[in-house]
């Protein structure tokens, strides 16, 4: 098993933005395109928007391991 096949970019991404998503650190809650996503959307709806994208990346990823 070639270790390059595990570190794809949709399966790190889509870890990254879900646990971002869930501890919600400033440095990404705070920035400019979250907060415009907050004001439109508000918190809930711009966390399950987040949350969804960062879902579908990790499933597509554990879709290239299969």
């Amino acid at each position: 098993m070639d270790i390059m096949k595990f570190l794809n970019f949709p399966l790190i991404f889509g870890l990254i933005v879900s646990i971002l998503t869930i501890v919600k650190p400033s440095f990404f809650w705070n920035s400019r395109k979250a907060t415009r996503h907050r004001d439109l959307l508000g918190d809930t709806i711009t966390s399950i928007l987040y949350l969804s994208i960062g879902i579908w990346g990790f499933y597509e990823g554990i879709s290239k391991l299969i």
